[in-house]
């Protein structure tokens, strides 16, 4: 049985390995991580009373739960409601309805959860990190055939609703239908032209 003393900083290290390695395998290379290197930010989760201090560090986070003097920006918010803070729109709602708050600068707290959510790391690259490269080869291949799958079925899609739409309901004309309107079309405007311009002459003459 884990020692309780123990687990919490098991769980902040695991917290820490976690996000360090979104940041190392982010497909972009974190670069939103930069112009915030050395700045530090409190999140506060009033429903479990508890503290967590992030110190941005290059290319890397490390936390804590004790800080010597205070954070540069500090947010206090509900646990279940930090997956929400990463996205501007919703963090915007929830500040609206005041479910979360912030101290100190704001507009780093708000660039650090904007970064926290466009962090996209290369999942194959993770995987082959902590459990191989067979595990990872095996995603990269299963990955790979499912964006096939889904190009397919998008592409099925698409001509399963224009077979639908011109020969069930017949919204849309067909190729050939096309052709022979536009056809139409232009020799129609070339007789409006003629007729236009015939007009024009007999006014001319009835004028004289």
């Amino acid at each position: 049985m884990l020692d309780a003393k123990l687990l919490a900083p098991a769980v902040d290290a695991a917290l820490e390995t976690l996000l360090n390695s979104a940041i190392r395998y982010d497909q972009y290379g974190a670069p939103c991580l930069k112009p915030l290197v050395g700045k530090s930010v409190g999140v506060t989760f009033s429903d479990l009373n508890l503290t967590f201090y992030f110190i941005i560090q290059p290319d890397q986070l490390a936390i804590n739960r004790t800080l010597e003097g205070e954070a540069d920006a500090q947010l206090t918010t509900r646990s279940l409601l930090w997956p929400l803070l990463k996205q501007p729109d919703t963090r915007a709602q929830l500040l609206q309805q005041q479910r979360v708050t912030f101290a100190g600068d704001r507009t780093l707290a708000e660039g650090f959860l904007d970064c926290l959510g466009q962090l996209h790391p290369e999942l194959g690259a993770v995987i082959e990190r902590w459990l191989g490269t067979l595990p990872a080869s095996l995603f990269t291949q299963a990955e790979q055939q499912a964006h096939r799958l889904l190009r397919r079925l998008s592409d099925s899609g698409r001509l399963t609703l224009q077979e639908y739409l011109q020969f069930e309901v017949a919204l849309l004309p067909t190729r050939e239908e096309y052709t022979v309107f536009a056809r139409q079309v232009a020799q129609t405007h070339g007789q409006v032209e003629q007729l236009s311009a015939r007009i024009q002459r007999l006014e001319h003459a009835t004028d004289e």
